[in-house]
């Protein structure tokens, strides 16, 4: 479905050359659309036509929709012939083809209101469910501003009269708001992909993106989002088949096409594989595959009559007795499955000759709701029948119980993991190019992990391999791999009910699953079997076969008779929070079970010492006791501190058994037990005597405190609790049997008030949690002569002014009084008359009760203040907020945003104070602290403290005050915003010239100077190769030259040189080679005149003056770095998997002695190398190993001085090894002097001195880097030779000054991280700012970074 002045062909061709129709001309030519048809829909949005149009949005859409449900040949598309397995196994009919649309610009808004259409109106109830999948190809979901342009310019022409599409295509427009609002309760059973376009349109004078990114997306749940790099014209236009974009795109038409398929995996693969080989063979062949929750395709009635079917199709005589039968009037159409197997089979077919063997394929016997009396059937057949049956079903001991009764002759083949996971390999293998990486290396360690993840289950791998083509970062990657797929959900969710329909067997499972997924290692079967006694007093004797059967095959017994789950996203599925399933796993209380479960066993009789030990006779202790001993600990500090119970029991084993739990402990022969004991209780009693507050299984929406004592109330979705604070106690808990919409305390904290989307506000007795009343509200006409019951969208009540304010969808809000229970009016943000109005989005009160004022933001980005009483506006301005808070004494109003920016506004006038434009997380809740200065935003999993300048002057301003702050923190610095940015601008690769400056290379090619004394950009230095990112940027000082290379691997060197004014200047490239494979390492000989370019198979030297020296060929090796031994002469070291070489620079010849000098750590194996770097003095060297991110935590950091490093030593003597903190190290930023800077995983830039002689290993932290700046991507660091640590943040940097003065020395020798006493450590929060200064040491020593 094309978009404005597009048409059926037009916008789907590069030109009018008709072989470049891609829909008609290219995609039926491939062999995975061979059974698609495809359609191209136009209709007259042509802009440029003078007269004018009504037509709008609605109107082509109801169009589009009536055009579909009467084209013959969608509605009836039985002649397409789907493959005969196919049909069977993914249940596809000829009456209910799926149907995907693809629409470009407003098609796509086209085929969202065909689509709304479709699912209210009943005359399209069989259309509707077969809309599967939509793609929005560079869709203004939000309008776009090039519509609001169209539109002034038409009307300035005057020759071209209104139409009416355009109108509603003007961001925020009512129709826009419309469509959206329908369309979020409605697209959950649709796939959703939205492409946007990267490249800016040229509109003659100008040039421009015609739709943003944020308005091509549709921010739904499941989406899957993808950009293209073309501009809005050539999304959907395509010179060849080969035009990458033309290539995404189909890639994902064919995933689109592999889910409608339903393409079977494990089982059902191989019974579809041996239906195919039969067929093939041209035996007869008849199959059937069970399909749970589908009536027609899981009883044994409906086998037996699709057998008879087929079997009739196949061989003449068979369908001759049924036809006699029908001639007779024998209907067989019945579901008693006994009647159907003696009329049918056992009376006509089995009576009548077989020239050949019949094969019957059963698939799926688990899913059969009665397949308990199909196995009789079979053991009477006469053996002088010549059929064979191949049944599929997952290991079920009643199903192994009833082939034993039976005395069938089965030849039984259990598919195992190992042999499941050869064939996923196969397949990935095979479906290489659909993962997120070219790198061959990387490509395998992804498959390698999906392997280990899949644990043989086939259905997840081939789920996450449709998952990861969707993926374009690492950290996008591990989110995959760790999450449940939604196709997983419905599996388990299945399961679970039918475990639920087991009464008896509910407690059982319920115990083995809490033991199996929230135990500290997989238990054996004789433990769980001892656990499950101690857990439920029940003895199971035959758990190995139990736990299948019971747990619905969801745990299994592996070879070690280890009791496991089938496949972690088991775990994931159970202890998600809004599984409605009496088996789900509250992780908190299960743990809390467990640990009471332990701690029984501990402080039991069996585990006591006798007073008289020479006499004693060994007791024997149960199977359970290693573990309940070593592993008690980390159940508590993972339970509900306020458990008192839980105490007692832990004071009762250290008063008791604690000589024998030490003994156990002793016997398990690792000391790390009793140390890790130890701490896992320490923190668990800090977390007790912090005190924690558990509200329930539900999440919590609100919390509010109040305002003259020390009481918390917590809602979640339909509870509300009270707690007191200073004793930590819960006081009550009350039901509000509706959602809660706001949560508020009255000024004397003697009521607490909800209200709830049900229209009623509750009112409780906060002494005894006695509900007072209910009062109730509705939405008011603007006449106040009737009432609509309509529920609630938002709600705030602001117990000071006793008011509550209510807002419903596209409604104006309504006021009440609360003290009288009156209705106050309506505050109408447009004229009275106009519905619907804008979206209301939040809304806040001002607590100050002498300021009477609240203030509403809404979804066309307005932020309104007026006055409650007189609902009169006093302030609006343009702030697209999502979130509001308003400063304890009413002065500020504090806004967030879904792109992570705050601002500040004065309440009463909204006069903008203060603007920090992050474009990080969004942010999802703001507040105060009560000096009125200080407030927090929660984005994601992390908590930010501000306390900025201009809110501080606000305050001084207010009380004449010159010198206020709070305490313990340093005055402000002023933040500088940042500007929207341009994705084509991001810095890609950087380099430091020696001094302040920074060459910086982007993703548009360019290569431009930064200063880091202001953080911004000082020059465009030159451009390589337009539009092509670049990749590695080398410097060296000695020579002045700069090499850099792109993504298409080509490399230049260029002499640099600085002005007196000092500008730099690029000469012409010394050296321009395109080297044909990927460049993974430049490196420059130490006085510049030889440049190494490594790439994937191969190394080449090359002199600076653009001669190649020497080329050497490297193919099997996996990681590798290249590193200068400036104190060697003229040599180069290579770390590869794990060894050492040496090589001439000019050369590349290796050294003969030693061939290899192995790295010692006492033989153990080494992951990838990640980073390799040498001091600037050439003194030292760092290596730092690591997996990649999200495969098994494993990591080396090792410091070795460089002059050892020689032919003649025959070992490499290690400076110092720090793998002790190797795992938490996130990057290696360099050398400053002798100190290799680090960035840890909690985001501090930490520091090891390569020349400490004080024989005590240790670490020094320096300063933190806010979560946003390192939480994602690629990051990319530099150190100027000031010792200033630049970051590139999108495109700009940010550069910290004296951050290293400050100091925080830790020490590893104990392996405990003890903590050296320091000087008076300094620290000041940087924030977000193109540089950062830190100042000069203050008294600030008690306060810490807070994050």
């Amino acid at each position: 479905v094309h978009g404005l002045r597009g048409g059926s062909r037009k916008t789907w061709s590069h030109s009018d050359d008709p072989s470049l129709f891609w829909p008609k001309e290219w995609l039926p030519t491939e062999s995975r659309f061979r059974h698609i048809r495809i359609h191209s829909y136009g209709y007259n949005a042509d802009w440029g036509e003078k007269k004018g149009s009504v037509l709008n949005i609605h109107d082509f859409g109801s169009a589009l929709l009536g055009d579909i449900n009467t084209s013959p040949h969608i509605r009836d598309s039985a002649d397409v012939s789907w493959p005969k397995h196919m049909v069977q196994v993914q249940g596809l009919t000829s009456c209910k083809h799926p149907i995907v649309l693809v629409g470009h610009s407003m098609g796509g808004l086209v085929i969202k209101k065909a689509y709304i259409l479709a699912k209210h109106d009943p005359i399209y109830r069989d259309l509707a469910p077969r809309f599967h999948t939509i793609y929005f190809l560079a869709t203004p979901h939000r309008g776009a501003d090039s519509a609001q342009l169209l539109n002034r310019m038409m009307k300035v022409t005057m020759t071209h009269n209104a139409k009416n599409y355009i109108n509603d295509l003007i961001p925020n427009s009512g129709a826009i708001q419309a469509i959206n609002d329908d369309f979020r309760h409605i697209f959950q059973n649709l796939q959703l992909w939205s492409f946007y376009e990267t490249v800016k349109t040229n509109l003659g004078v100008s040039q421009a993106l015609i739709v943003e990114k944020d308005s091509a997306i549709l921010g739904l749940p499941e989406e899957r989002v993808q950009l293209l790099n073309a501009d809005h014209r050539h999304v959907c236009k395509f010179k060849d088949p080969s035009d990458s974009n033309y290539v995404t795109l189909r890639n994902a038409f064919v995933s689109t096409i592999e889910q409608i398929e339903k393409k079977s995996t494990g089982k059902s693969t191989l019974a579809a594989y041996v239906i195919k080989q039969l067929d093939d063979c041209n035996l007869d062949c008849n199959y059937f595959f069970f399909k749970h929750g589908d009536k027609s395709k899981s009883s044994v009635a409906a086998l037996l009559r699709s057998l008879a079917y087929q079997m009739a199709l196949i061989n003449p005589q068979v369908r001759l007795e049924i036809l006699s039968m029908h001639g007779n009037g024998v209907i067989i159409d019945t579901d008693d499955e006994k009647t159907l197997w003696r009329l049918v089979f056992l009376a006509k077919i089995f009576r009548t000759d077989f020239n050949q063997p019949c094969f019957w394929v059963i698939d799926a016997l688990d899913e059969c709701t009665d397949f308990s009396c199909f196995l009789p059937m079979l053991a009477k057949i006469d053996n002088k029948i010549p059929l064979r049956v191949l049944m599929t079903s997952r290991p079920s001991s009643v199903v192994h119980t009833l082939l034993l009764q039976e005395k069938l002759s089965v030849l039984s083949k259990e598919v195992t993991v190992e042999s499941s996971s050869r064939d996923i390999r196969c397949v990935l293998e095979a479906n290489m190019r659909l993962l997120p990486t070219d790198d061959p290396t990387a490509c395998e360690m992804l498959i390698t992990k999906i392997l280990e993840k899949s644990n043989g289950c086939f259905l997840w791998a081939t789920l996450v391999l449709k998952e990861l083509q969707t993926t374009h970062s690492e950290q996008q990657i591990q989110e995959v791999l760790d999450s449940v797929p939604s196709e997983m959900d419905s599996l388990y969710t299945r399961i679970l009910e039918n475990m639920a329909m087991v009464p008896r067997n509910q407690k059982l499972a319920q115990a083995i699953l809490r033991w199996t997924v929230c135990a500290v290692r997989p238990l054996t079967v004789e433990e769980l079997k001892e656990a499950i006694r101690l857990d439920l007093g029940e003895i199971v004797p035959r758990l190995e076969r139990t736990v299948e059967s019971v747990c619905g095959h969801l745990i299994h017994v592996d070879r070690h008779s280890r009791v496991q789950l089938v496949h972690q996203t088991v775990r994931a599925f159970l202890i998600q929070d809004d599984i409605a399933s009496v088996f789900a796993i509250d992780r908190v209380r299960v743990h809390s079970r467990l640990a009471e479960v332990c701690l029984g066993y501990l402080c039991s009789d069996e585990m006591k010492t006798s007073r008289y030990r020479r006499r004693r006779t060994a007791t024997r202790k149960s199977v359970f006791a290693e573990y309940a001993a070593v592993y008690f600990s980390e159940h508590v500090v993972r339970s509900s501190a306020s458990n008192d119970h839980q105490i007692m029991m832990l004071n009762s084993l250290f008063n008791t058994n604690i000589l024998t739990w030490i003994e156990i402990v002793a016997q398990a022969g690792n000391l790390y037990f009793l140390t890790q004991t130890a701490k896992n209780l320490k923190a668990y009693m800090e977390r007790r005597e912090a005190g924690e507050l558990v509200h329930g299984t539900e999440a919590v929406r609100f919390l509010e405190f109040g305002t003259a004592s020390a009481l918390l109330a917590s809602g979640g979705r339909q509870t509300v609790v009270l707690w007191d604070i200073t004793a930590r106690a819960r006081l009550w808990t009350a039901s509000t049997e509706q959602r809660v919409l706001a949560l508020a305390f009255n000024q004397e904290d003697t009521i607490l008030m909800a209200t709830t989307i049900a229209n009623y506000t509750a009112f409780w007795n906060v002494e005894d949690g006695v509900e007072l009343e209910r009062f109730c509200v509705s939405d008011k006409d603007e006449n106040e002569s009737s009432t609509y019951q309509r529920p609630p969208t938002h709600a705030q009540v602001c117990g000071e002014l006793n008011l509550l304010a209510v807002g419903y969808r596209q409604r104006p809000i309504n006021l009440w009084d609360l003290e009288d229970r009156s209705f106050i009016g309506q505050f109408h943000k447009s004229a009275a008359d106009v519905y619907p109005g804008p979206l209301l989005v939040a809304m806040a009160f001002n607590p100050n009760p002498d300021i009477n004022l609240i203030a509403s933001t809404y979804a066309d980005g307005d932020l309104v203040v007026f006055d409650p009483w007189n609902q009169r506006q006093h302030a609006l301005t343009e702030a697209n907020a999502q979130i509001l808070a308003a400063s304890p004494d009413g002065a500020t109003l504090a806004t967030g945003d879904s792109s992570g920016t705050i601002q500040i506004f004065d309440f009463e006038t909204l006069r903008l104070l203060y603007r920090n434009t992050a474009y990080d997380f969004g942010i999802r809740a703001i507040t105060f602290a009560s000096n009125n200065v200080r407030f927090f935003d929660i984005r994601v999993d992390h908590c930010n403290v501000w306390e900025p300048s201009a809110v501080v002057r606000q305050l001084n301003s207010g009380d004449g005050s010159s010198e206020f702050c709070s305490e313990g923190v340093a005055p402000a610095i002023e933040i500088a915003e940042i500007e929207q940015w341009d994705s084509n601008q991001a810095i890609t690769a950087m380099t430091t010239d020696g001094t302040d400056n920074l060459f910086c290379g982007k993703d548009n090619g360019s290569i431009e100077v930064y200063s880091t004394k202001t953080g911004q950009q000082a020059q465009e230095l030159y451009s390589q190769t337009a539009n092509t990112a670049v990749l590695l940027l080398e410097w060296n000082r000695q020579a002045s030259i700069l090499a850099s290379v792109d993504i298409s691997s080509r490399c230049q060197v260029r002499k640099i040189s600085q002005k007196a004014s000092g500008r730099h200047v690029a000469e012409e490239p010394v050296l321009d080679q395109a080297m044909g494979q990927a460049v993974r390492q430049v490196l420059f000989s130490t006085n510049g005149k030889l440049l190494l370019i490594s790439t994937l198979s191969s190394d080449n030297v090359w002199s600076t003056d653009g001669h190649p020296c020497a080329n050497r060929s490297s193919d099997s090796r996996k990681s590798w770095r290249w590193v200068d031994c400036s104190t060697t002469a003229q040599k180069l070291l290579l770390i590869v998997d794990g060894r050492i070489q040496y090589f001439d620079w000019q050369t590349l010849d290796e050294f003969p002695l030693p061939p290899f000098l192995q790295i010692s750590l006492e033989d153990c194996s080494y992951p990838p190398i990640a980073g390799l770097v040498r001091s600037s003095q050439g003194f030292a060297i760092c290596a730092y190993f690591r997996e990649p991110p999200g495969y098994e935590s494993q990591a080396r950091l090792r410091l070795w001085i460089s002059s050892s490093m020689n032919p003649s030593n025959p070992w490499i003597e290690d400076l110092l090894d720090f793998d002790q903190i190797a795992k938490d190290v996130k990057a290696v930023i360099g050398f400053h002097k002798m100190l290799l800077l680090f960035l840890d995983q909690s985001g501090w830039i930490c520091s090891i001195s390569a020349d400490d002689k004080s024989g005590r290993k240790a670490y020094t932290r320096h300063f933190f880097i806010p979560y946003g700046w390192h939480c994602s991507g690629e990051l990319i660091f530099a150190v100027t030779a000031n010792g200033s640590v630049a970051l590139a943040r999108k495109d700009g940097i940010v550069a910290f000054h004296r951050g290293l003065d400050f100091e925080e020395r830790v020490l590893l020798d104990n392996g405990n991280g003890a903590h050296l006493p320091r000087t008076e450590p300094q620290w000041c929060s940087p924030v977000l700012a193109n540089h950062v200064d830190f100042p000069q040491p203050a008294d600030l020593s008690d306060v810490e970074h807070r994050d």
